[in-house]
């Protein structure tokens, strides 16, 4: 009887492990790159009502605001607040928080500025708060736009 020696091909220790690391190179970027996708796209979504906000908000108040007089909703040295409800159906000028009310927009004159009458334009700042919890007072998020208006 002949023992009949075969060598079977197969990979070294070395190969394996050369292998992996290669594979854990690729693959932790990638999913670095993954988990920071999913991120953004949560933070975007929080933020993608603002700019349709701000369009109704600049609508609503740019006819008084192109005016030369001082606009019924400002008093002037201090800040109107707007509440718009989530779906911005519902926008109003109030002094108290309506319990519908999502966002709150406090509109003002900038520091050291002095609106002229005569000028070519008018400068306002929006500070746009969300959502609004009514027991505590507070908001999860902030931004500020500027609002300039053409006479």
């Amino acid at each position: 009887m002949r023992v009949r020696k075969t060598r079977k091909k197969a990979f070294t220790l070395l190969e394996v492990v050369i292998a992996l690391a290669m594979l854990a190179l690729i693959a932790v970027p990638a999913f670095g790159i993954a988990v920071l996708t999913l991120k953004n796209s949560a933070v975007s979504s929080k933020y993608s009502d603002i700019p349709d906000l701000i369009g109704r908000i600049e609508s609503a108040i740019s006819k008084e605001a192109k005016s030369s007089s001082v606009p019924s909703w400002y008093s002037g040295g201090g800040d109107a607040v707007i509440y718009s409800s989530r779906d911005l159906k519902t926008i109003e000028i109030s002094s108290t928080v309506p319990t519908w009310a999502f966002y709150e927009v406090r509109v003002s004159e900038p520091t050291d500025y002095t609106y002229d009458s005569t000028g070519p334009t008018r400068i306002l700042l929006g500070r746009i708060r969300w959502p609004i919890d009514i027991a505590v007072g507070s908001y999860e998020h902030e931004i500020w736009t500027s609002m300039i208006y053409s006479k």
